[in-house]
């Protein structure tokens, strides 16, 4: 029994896994935090492509197409490129809050669910569910323009 309580082999190695488990949670967290930054970087930049896209296809537009909000919406998600294709990013939801006058600003808002992809990492960041629910909002002045259908006309 004197023999064991004197015995230090194996003590690095519980040294080791007593100092490398919170430094290697840290490192994952900070990865995944990165990745969580960067799809939060790709929602907003989906909420002005979006806003642009509804400036123009809008409803003060009388040329604007029926399904211009399934149109806005589309516009939204291939503006997150892989980041939707991949699955990172689902769920996408578009909102459209129409201006007030002709020429008032036309504001979008754009929801999506980020599915954290880094093993320890995305249960620390994003919580026991993997899922981090991101939004992004853009303002871009309304079109208020009135159109006029241009028509060939005949000699």
């Amino acid at each position: 029994m004197r023999t064991l309580l004197h015995d230090e082999r194996g003590a690095a190695l519980a040294e080791f896994v007593a100092v490398a488990t919170p430094l290697f949670v840290t490192f994952f967290s900070l990865v995944q935090l990165g990745l969580a930054y960067t799809a939060k970087l790709v929602v907003d930049h989906s909420a002005r492509v979006s806003a642009r896209a509804a400036a123009v296809l809008a409803p003060p537009n009388p040329d604007a197409p029926p399904d211009a909000g399934e149109q806005v919406r589309r516009a939204a998600e291939l503006a997150m490129g892989p980041w939707a294709a991949g699955h990172a990013l689902g769920d996408v939801r578009v909102r459209v809050k129409p201006p007030a006058a002709p020429f008032a600003e036309l504001v979008t808002e754009v929801r999506a669910t980020y599915t954290c992809s880094v093993p320890v990492g995305g249960r620390v960041v994003c919580g026991l569910d993997g899922r981090w629910e991101m939004v992004g909002h853009a303002a871009f002045p309304s079109q208020g323009a009135r159109y006029r259908r241009f028509e060939r006309r005949r000699p």
